[in-house]
């Protein structure tokens, strides 16, 4: 039976991949649709563009559950294979009240864990949309996530961590793993902070042991998701073209933790995205901070750095084609 979850689990995720790429073919001709309707006037173009964008939300919204299944059935199948190994070597599990030993999620060629017990897992710099600074992994999706739920409720980031003073092991709800981290001579390679604490490198290696290593975390993912594993809450997904700019301006400005994905075939806004300093190849995820009293949104790179220049609703809503908030 667990063979044969695995085997669906795996053509869930292909196939939520495939509906991705279908969902932005679809959006990219949709707006290619309202660009003709705007420079000739046709009205059929309208009803194109609206069809389009139909379709795209449909195959979009399949894409997700496909992912979210995927999600859940690893969790199952990880569950059962850390259960499977405590019966084998007779310690019979631990009790309910403590987190399982999760197996340490695979590490790709070439790439070691090192022993990072005696640094903070929190430092004392308050926590802020910078807290969090991606690595050399492309999970913009996750540290995203992770920059935009430090700045505005740090709390449920506190809580999400602990070092077990039994054994050192690290807690995440309701898993454990060691108190390590992927690293090389210069130290992490992946997600990290700017006061050396270790947690952004602990959530993330969480989310890897969620998804099945951190190959599969490289693959990407929906912020949707991240945000919901960081928070618990359930996420609101709104693509930014079925609102208008004070609808979209109420969602930006609501405080909750929120953040927004740009993605288009080359040649799709470009050099709009070039003039705001928005990568455009491709998928990227930004962590949104807010607008401002000019009603320009402003936004935070998970990079760290080449943060997007303030813009009007309507830009954001040229270069950004969905939003997800908690």
């Amino acid at each position: 039976m667990l063979t044969s979850l695995e085997a669906i689990t795996l053509d869930a995720e292909r196939h939520a991949a495939e509906l991705v790429q279908q969902a932005r073919h679809l959006n990219a001709a949709a707006s290619h649709a309202a660009s003709v309707t705007r420079a000739t006037s046709r009205g059929d173009g309208r009803e194109t563009a609206a069809a389009l964008h139909s379709a795209q939300r449909a195959v979009f919204q399949a894409a997700q559950q496909l992912h979210q299944a995927a999600i859940a059935g690893r969790g199952f199948l990880q569950r059962q294979g850390a259960a499977a190994a405590d019966t084998a070597s007779g310690t019979g599990g631990d009790p309910m009240d403590i987190p399982a030993r999760s197996p340490e999620p695979s590490l790709p060629a070439g790439i070691a864990y090192s022993d990072v017990s005696t640094r903070p897992l929190f430092g004392d710099v308050p926590f802020g949309y910078g807290s969090a600074q991606q690595g050399q992994l492309c999970d913009c999706f996750l540290i995203a996530s992770l920059c935009a739920v430090a700045g505005t409720e740090s709390g449920t980031l506190r809580k999400s961590l602990t070092r077990r003073a039994s054994d050192g092991r690290i807690t995440c709800g309701a898993d454990s793993h060691e108190d390590t981290l992927p690293t090389d001579g210069s130290g992490d390679i992946y997600g990290t902070t700017p006061d050396g604490s270790s947690w952004v490198g602990h959530l993330e290696k969480a989310y890897a042991g969620h998804l099945g290593g951190y190959d599969k975390l490289g693959e990407g993912g929906w912020p949707s998701a991240a945000l919901q594993w960081i928070t618990g809450r359930e996420t609101r997904t709104i693509e930014t073209a079925t609102l208008d700019e004070s609808d979209l301006a109420s969602v930006i400005s609501s405080g909750r933790p929120t953040v927004a994905t740009c993605s288009g075939p080359p040649g799709s806004n470009a050099a709009l995205a070039r003039e705001y300093q928005v990568v455009y190849q491709g998928a990227h995820a930004y962590a949104v901070k807010g607008i401002d009293a000019d009603r320009n949104v402003h936004l935070h790179n998970p990079w760290g750095q080449f943060h997007p220049k303030p813009m009007s609703i309507g830009t954001f809503r040229e270069l950004f084609w969905r939003i997800d908030t908690c």
